[in-house]
């Protein structure tokens, strides 16, 4: 097929903008010196900076490449070539790295839209092309290569757009050679063509425009795009086609898709031979950013689709169900503190402490567990009351229990215990023709018969008659005998204890 050169000119306007593969979210940075690479992204979602540092041996060096937050170095080693290409995976949390050689050399290292390519010489002589890209989906990068025997110089090597294109003086012959990774596939999908002539001739012309490769040989304009299938064949989901070109494939890996509210995801953007991208996240939110982050706070299921547009005609749409569940956090009673309360008291019972620390509390309900049987005003209230019996009941324990529900229909109990006090039974003992009694905080106190006289400001324990004597128990100041004037210690310890 021949193209006129002002045909060809119009095949490559149609792009407004660049189209990438692998465009990570967070895109780290990084800083190279002669002898280390140190590397750098911020988190927002962590609200934290990560850092990761490589040094060399002595002897050894590193020169490296960085583009949209991936980078990769050569590493000389004494006489071996090594290949390292990095990333941060956000949804990881994680610089992901990955190493290849030894080699004898490295003549090429290009890092470009997503894709790290780079040319490599084996000890048998060989070239060796090796091109990788990163897949969040998968968590590690994809990798792939060419070898070659009889290849002495390399006219072109281009790395944009996702794809891979090279032009080589190999056997005699021209070789034009190029490569792209669908997504959806394990491996790269790499195409080409040689030319047979006597001496190496190449290309004219040699271009990646949205992920299309074009070139101009022999007055002849070529160009192959990427035809992407829904449905694979063996290994592949579409493959190269000459004078066609590249369709547009909208994808991307979206994690986590699913957990609790507030759920933050990571959107990253793998399409193929977009310019233009719009997001729909079925909240409320939309996006024209590559890849981006969404945090959904609503509960539900959310169907999120990312448009991209290529060229006039070609635009797919792919959703994504995005699971946002919510796990209800059990409500914490609490009945509030024991009492002691008087018979006949009036009582008030107090759950209002008790807490839920997401969907709140529905309901209250009181029970009584023990004790003499008492009326509650609401037993489904927050504070009820209740009157505390009286007859009989001295020194009694009713016990109560509150239950809480919260909206989510989880529940949880605490108990209280409502103590009626002791009646005050006040000790006395006949003693020296009349009686010997202790008024509590009131004191000592004898009754003659007709009138009342105070022999001690401190209640005892406990009194007896003794010898003629009143015997008193005074808890840690002692034992004491009263004489009916004085006050005499018969003991220092307290006969309780």
């Amino acid at each position: 097929m021949y193209l006129a050169a002002s045909a060809l000119a119009g095949l490559l306007t149609f792009a407004a903008s660049p189209a990438w593969a692998y465009y990570p979210p967070l895109q780290a940075t990084a800083t190279f010196t002669t002898y280390s690479v140190s590397i750098y992204v911020w988190n927002p979602q962590r609200q934290m900076g990560y850092q990761s540092t490589r040094i060399v041996g002595p002897g050894d060096s590193i020169s490296g490449q960085q583009h949209n937050g991936v980078m990769a170095w050569i590493m000389q080693s004494g006489s071996d070539y090594y290949v390292t290409f990095c990333t941060y995976d956000p949804y990881l949390n994680s610089f992901k790295e990955d190493t290849k050689g030894p080699y004898t050399n490295v003549t090429h290292l290009k890092v470009q839209d997503g894709v790290v390519a780079y040319i490599a010489v084996l000890s048998s002589g060989e070239h060796l092309i090796g091109f990788t890209t990163y897949d969040p989906d998968k968590g590690k990068w994809i990798s792939g290569q060419e070898q070659w025997a009889n290849v002495y110089y390399f006219q072109h090597f281009l790395v944009k757009e996702g794809v891979v294109a090279y032009v080589a003086a190999q056997g005699g012959g021209t070789l034009v050679q190029y490569a792209i990774r669908d997504p959806r596939a394990s491996s790269w999908n790499v195409a080409g063509t040689w030319y047979t002539s006597p001496d190496f001739i190449g290309v004219d012309y040699f271009a990646i425009t949205n992920a299309t490769v074009y070139w101009d040989r022999a007055l002849i304009n070529w160009y192959d795009g990427y035809q992407s299938d829904k449905v694979p064949i063996g290994n592949y989901y579409g493959g190269w086609a000459p004078f066609q070109v590249t369709k547009v494939l909208a994808y991307f890996v979206a994690q986590p898709d699913s957990g609790n509210k507030p759920l933050w995801v990571w959107f990253t953007d793998m399409s193929i031979g977009g310019t233009n991208w719009s997001w729909n996240f079925d909240d409320g939110g939309t996006s024209t950013s590559r890849s981006r982050y969404h945090t959904f706070t609503s509960i539900g299921t959310f169907t999120v689709s990312q448009q991209v547009t290529g060229n006039a005609t070609d635009t797919h749409t792919i959703p994504i169900s995005v699971n946002v569940t919510w796990q209800n956090i059990p409500p914490t009673a609490d009945a509030g503190p024991d009492q002691m309360v008087d018979e006949g008291e009036t009582v008030t019972l107090d759950g209002s402490s008790s807490t839920d620390p997401d969907d709140g509390i529905a309901s209250y309900l009181w029970s009584q567990t023990g004790g003499t049987s008492v009326t509650l005003s609401d037993s489904t209230s927050s504070m009820p009351t209740l009157e505390a019996p009286s007859g009989g009941v001295s020194g009694e324990a009713l016990t109560f229990q509150l239950t809480v529900t919260d909206n989510g229909g989880l529940q949880a109990a605490d108990s209280c215990t409502v103590t009626i006090s002791p009646s005050a039974v006040y000790p006395m003992v006949a003693y020296n023709n009349g009686l010997a009694v202790d008024f509590g905080t009131s004191g000592l106190y004898h009754y003659n018969g007709t009138s009342w006289s105070q022999i001690s400001t401190n209640n005892p324990e406990w009194l007896t008659a003794y010898n003629g004597n009143l015997a008193a128990d005074f808890g840690a100041y002692g034992l004491y005998s009263y004489n009916g004037s004085a006050w005499s210690q018969i003991s220092t310890a307290d006969p309780d204890s």
